[in-house]
């Protein structure tokens, strides 16, 4: 049998990416969200919003804490994975959270470089995938 688990997002950050030591590694979390419209049975349309908590580790980690703040768009591409826990009141509790293996962001504006002291505005907005950092295109 054959199994297929992954999926592309495309939104914008609900605020900067968040980094953490976890041991020798790093890992970061932040959060997107996505609007659609949705066409109502009165002919109107209304705004819904999908909002997804994405995990990263290590080099893919510490690129999102330099590039993605609050609004940035983001594109995600991963594998979707249940988090399962139990509440302080004995609750079981779980959501679903992106485990991403590439992170795109948009290239910050001049007037708002990273804070790495990297000057160099044409290396900004890189691609990092499984650990290799690619200047393509953006799709943003």
């Amino acid at each position: 049998m054959f199994y297929l688990n992954e999926v592309r997002f495309l939104g914008r950050a609900v605020k900067a990416a968040e980094l953490k030591n976890v041991g020798e590694s790093k890992v970061a979390v932040f959060r997107l969200v996505s609007n659609r419209r949705i066409k109502k049975r009165d002919g109107e349309y209304e705004e819904k919003a999908t909002f997804v908590d994405v995990e990263c580790w290590n080099q893919r980690a510490e690129y999102s804490s330099l590039y993605i703040k609050k609004g940035t768009p983001v594109l995600v591409r991963g594998q979707i994975e249940m988090d399962e826990w139990e509440s302080k009141e004995g609750q079981k509790r779980s959501k679903l959270k992106i485990y991403a293996s590439e992170v795109q962001s948009e290239k910050p504006r001049a007037d708002n470089p990273p804070s790495n002291g990297n000057s160099d505005k044409e290396t900004v907005g890189a691609t990092v995938s499984d650990g290799n950092i690619n200047s393509d295109d953006l799709p943003f």
